[in-house]
């Protein structure tokens, strides 16, 4: 029965536009205008953020706004038939266009996330128009104060914009999101809801108390500063997203950028080394010919035993398949060198194989970093590092291990709590290690053995590759 009413509210609507309610035609049909159009303008917006969410653009951004204006001016013109189920399956057919045209390039995929709009948006003004008859008393209101219908059309939008940012916040794939605070999410997921609750103190005052045209004006003026309030905070809060993201994306190529020249510093270097072996190879050779032709035997074998000792002779370490990584390796074996630290590797075939220069950079960078700055001034200091691969689940189980001269700090949810005086230098490492392993749905782990005096630390990751 109440499901009914809300229906026979559209279908009212529509077909008593031209009725003479209030007095003066003129207001109705400019206030059920405006009403009508701010609602496109809310769902256009709302269906363009829902799909660059879910996708990356296939059609450059003027392309973009060409259709998805054009689509909701078509809409616009077709609400004006006044046929309610017209409107849901327009709504429906036009928005799986344009997500299969300008962002998933499926049919599935379009028709999905189709269905996933049009049934929200008829859900949500379903269940706001109920509430709204409920509150207000009874069927009868909205056909005496249109601009009361209007209002609870805005605010079924809001709850609409409200309920996409929530499925975009948790469904979205990982990649577009950045780490938020909790208190800061519900902090930006409130605004629509005291939005909301003015708009209805505003319906209350256009119902209970008699109200001029002025003041009809003002009312609606101000539910649309509302809506225009909500756009103006949640744009302000994508932009920081955008640009956290691309600040990140930014120091992410750097890192990889850096790691890059320094390997191509150690093969500039190594060449040089090699140049300089051969020129003194030249001296060697000339010097054991001499030896040859006095005939003396032991002394050559003397020579070429010395020669063979030497550091340039020796074979270079190489510890995986990954060249970056072989260099971050090879840096925090020579700064253990010197720190009397005892430095073992041990990364299996194909463990790292699948991972980018950026995220190898990341973890191995920070977990070495961390490691180092632990160890040091430990008697006996020792780092071992180790990487496995499970070729039946596809994971990665990276490990470091490494002897402190000062046991952890952990807050209360037993996360790691700096002991530098820059705590947030070390905060960062951490994060960024989080956020390497998220790339790979991975995790991060850590122990600290008491008796052993040693800091365990661990990567799990996962090759979806």
């Amino acid at each position: 029965m109440i499901l009914n009413s809300a229906f026979a509210v559209d279908i009212y609507i529509m077909n008593e536009y031209n009725l003479k309610i209030t007095g003066v035609k003129g207001n109705i049909e400019m206030i059920d205008i405006i009403d009508i159009g701010i609602n496109y303008i809310i769902e256009m917006t709302v269906v363009w953020q829902y799909f660059r969410s879910f996708y990356s653009a296939k059609r450059s951004k003027q392309t973009e706004h060409v259709f998805m204006i054009s689509a909701y001016v078509i809409l616009f013109g077709l609400f004006w038939l006044r046929i309610l189920w017209l409107n849901v399956v327009d709504f429906l057919i036009i928005n799986c266009f344009l997500c299969f045209y300008l962002f998933s390039r499926r049919v599935s995929s379009s028709v999905f996330h189709g269905l996933i709009l049009t049934g929200t948006m008829v859900v949500t003004e379903l269940i706001v128009e109920l509430i709204g008859m409920k509150a207000l008393n009874g069927f009868l209101v909205f056909m005496e104060h249109p601009l009361t219908y209007a209002m609870i059309n805005i605010s079924s939008r809001m709850v609409f914009f409200l309920i996409i940012r929530i499925i975009i916040m948790n469904f979205a794939p990982k990649k577009e999101k950045i780490d938020v605070k909790s208190g800061f999410a519900v902090l930006i997921g409130i605004i629509p809801i005291v939005s909301i609750w003015f708009t209805i103190v505003i319906i209350m005052i256009c119902v209970d108390s008699p109200i001029d045209n002025l003041m009809s004006s003002m009312l609606l003026t101000s539910a649309i500063l509302l809506l225009v309030m909500n756009f103006v905070v949640f744009w302000a809060y994508d932009s920081n997203q955008k640009f956290m993201r691309n600040y990140l994306m930014m120091q992410a190529n750097l890192r990889e950028q850096q790691a890059e020249a320094e390997y191509y510093r150690g093969l500039a270097k190594q060449t040089e080394n090699q140049k300089i072996l051969i020129h003194d190879i030249k001296n060697h050779l000339q010097t054991i010919a001499g030896l040859s032709k006095d005939g003396g035997e032991s002394e050559i074998h003397e020579y070429v035993q010395q020669l063979m000792e030497m550091p340039a002779m020796k074979p270079a370490v190489t510890y995986c398949s990954q060249p970056v990584l072989n260099v971050i390796l090879g840096q925090y074996q020579e700064i253990c060198k010197k720190k009397s630290i005892q430095f073992g590797v041990d990364i299996r075939k194909d463990s790292v194989d699948y991972i980018t220069v950026d995220d190898l950079t990341a973890l191995f960078g920070n977990l070495l970093k961390n490691a180092v700055e632990a160890a040091a001034g430990v008697s006996e200091a020792y780092i071992d590092v180790t990487a496995n691969y499970n070729y039946k689940s596809k994971q990665t189980f990276i490990s470091v291990e490494n002897s402190v001269l000062h046991p952890p700090v952990f807050d209360r949810d037993r996360r790691l709590i700096s002991q530098k005086k820059d705590g947030r230098l070390h905060g960062v490492g951490i994060k960024s290690i989080q956020r390497a392993a998220e790339h790979y749905q991975g995790e991060v782990s850590y122990h600290y053995d008491k008796e052993a005096k040693c800091f365990h630390m661990m990567v799990l990751l996962t090759n979806n590759k």
